[in-house]
């Protein structure tokens, strides 16, 4: 193979290939170093149209993913260029075996070392969510254990394309780690990444993948209605692992609490780790190279993660995350919406039971008015209710009856304090104006608001 990409890549070494694209070692000739370039492929039931719609995501999102080149464990997409009609993702080049390689060529891993791996990688899932990219297609093939131990998530963008493929079109090994809610039509969210990361991890310390079956129907059927077998080898990670595999994703463990129980695990002393269950010791556990520290990428501190708190909100397109009313709030708003309805309604059900004099028809009528008033105010913000919304082009909030949209030229900085969202606005007073409070939208926390803050930052066009 001596081809030659965009004028640039020489490809040198094939070295494995999908549905939906074939990864080289190349040569970038510019700066004679080795990159890894990803040769895009659609699905031959694709049609025109949805293929350029396709491509133009997948290049999209490998823009947003290269916003995230300084996190330790998610590949660096150093470029994206087109030969022919298809473009190809270069990444830097990462010497390394797959996390399904070592788990096929050598069993199971240790559970400090499927710790490990989880921290890794809920990290990287972690900044990705913040920067609204759900990944789609976490499982062992795309985790990279490089030589020198750092620990990488691959194939962010393209994994698009299998969002789009049937379920008979899937491969079986992506069918065993996608979340349920998926094959019912549901759009892939933050919980989807944790629940393939709990298969993920199932995998590396069983040595087998939880609902692998030897057809794609048996596969679909388990990941939908089966539980997994209690994990054996797993030691104090096996009840983390199950919390991850909940098959509704609202139960499902969180971000926070699963990155909790994995630092747990490695920060206990050496010798406190459970063994293997009785009878499961005959195949020895791999024990992973512990990472190096690279001078570009500070090696990554396990009381300190990258990004650790995700939106637990729904995500937009382009970075951009939004979160609904509160679910309390609107409730009670709608109770008092109907409540005050039914109030109006009061003195004329009064009549239909009781004789009133003619007096007392002017006090009901007026009580029915302060009422239907009532409920003519409360009903606006039901229809048209709350929403917070952070990405590259600001934020916005709406309140009924304010709807605010600053964009981040507007914006000289922006914090959570006491759980209250506050910005500083260019050319203002200089001290913080109140946005809203996080317990008004659902889902928002913190730890999650500064994250999406800081990544939706970096996203903003230059002011």
């Amino acid at each position: 193979m001596d081809r030659l990409v965009a004028g640039r890549y020489r490809l040198a070494e094939r070295l494995g290939a999908g549905a939906y694209g074939t990864v080289w070692r190349a040569v970038d000739e510019l700066l004679d170093v080795n990159v890894a370039v990803k040769e895009i492929r659609l699905h031959a039931a694709v049609t025109d149209p949805e293929s350029s719609g396709l491509l133009a995501r997948v290049v999209h999102e490998a823009k947003v993913v290269a916003l995230l080149r300084d996190h330790p464990n998610v590949v660096t997409v150093l470029d994206v260029v087109h030969e022919g009609d298809l473009p190809w993702i270069v990444m830097e080049w990462v010497p390394s075996r797959s996390l399904a390689e070592v788990v096929g060529q050598q069993g199971p891993l240790a559970p400090g070392d499927v710790a490990r791996v989880g921290l890794a990688v809920l990290n990287a899932l972690v900044a990705a969510h913040a920067a609204g990219i759900v990944h789609r297609d976490v499982k062992p093939a795309n985790i990279l254990l490089g030589d020198d131990g750092r620990i990488v998530l691959v194939d962010f963008g393209v994994a698009v394309l299998e969002s789009h493929s049937t379920v008979t079109q899937s491969p079986l090994g992506t069918l065993a780690y996608m979340a349920p809610e998926r094959f019912s039509g549901a759009r892939a969210m933050a919980a989807s990444d944790l629940f393939s990361l709990g298969a993920t991890l199932y995998t590396a310390a069983e040595g087998v993948s939880p609902f692998a079956r030897e057809t794609e129907a048996a596969t679909v059927a388990a990941v939908l209605s089966h539980e997994p077998e209690p994990p054996r080898r797993a030691g104090p990670l096996g009840a983390t692992i199950l919390s991850l595999l909940d098959k509704d994703p609202g139960v499902r463990l969180g971000a926070e609490d699963a990155h909790e129980a994995l630092v747990a695990v490695l920060a206990a002393p050496a010798g406190a780790v459970p063994s293997p269950a009785r009878g499961t010791a005959s195949r020895s556990a791999v024990v992973l190279p512990v990472e190096r520290a690279h001078p570009a990428r500070p090696a990554e501190s396990v009381d300190a993660p990258t990004g650790l708190a995700g939106p637990t909100g729904p995500t937009g397109e382009g970075g951009t995350v939004e979160y609904g009313e509160s679910r309390l709030g609107r409730a009670i708003g709608v109770g008092l919406a109907v409540g005050s309805a039914v109030g109006a309604a009061v003195p004329w059900m009064v009549l239909g039971f009781v004789d009133l004099p003619a007096w007392a028809l002017v006090p009901a009528a007026l009580w029915s008015v302060v009422f239907a008033v009532w409920t003519a105010a409360l009903i606006p913000p039901i229809v048209r209710p709350g929403l917070l919304t952070v990405g590259p082009d600001g934020i916005r909030c709406r309140r009924f009856p304010d709807d605010l949209r600053l964009p981040w030229s507007e914006i000289a900085d922006a914090r959570v304090h006491n759980n209250v969202l506050e910005i500083e606005r260019r050319g203002g007073p200089g001290r913080p104006v109140e946005i809203c409070r996080l317990w008004e939208f659902h889902g928002t926390s913190a730890g999650e608001i500064e994250a999406v803050l800081n990544a939706c930052r970096r996203q903003a066009p230059t002011r």
